[in-house]
């Protein structure tokens, strides 16, 4: 999920089942990595889509962070520039 600075938190959007770029989330082996190679997402900015639709008051509350949750718990947020 994304959140400003605000603590405002912005989910992403979902696509339809059968868009090709589609976030599934999935368990993976260690080693393994999604997208996979020549899949469409892999191809499309080299699978580093993930869609949010942003309103722009939100996007004006910089800075805006990647928060990302772990099955443990663990969070790790990484800052965005837009």
């Amino acid at each position: 999920m994304l959140k400003d600075a605000f603590g405002t938190r912005i989910e992403p959007v979902e696509l339809a089942p059968d868009n090709a770029l589609a976030y599934r989330p999935q368990t993976l082996a260690e080693g393994e990595c999604l997208p996979e190679d020549a899949s469409a997402a892999y191809e499309t900015l080299g699978g580093r889509a993930l869609v949010f639709l942003v309103a722009l008051r939100i996007r004006r509350n910089f800075p805006l962070g990647l928060e990302i949750t772990a099955r443990s718990g663990a969070q790790q947020t990484i800052e965005l520039g837009l």
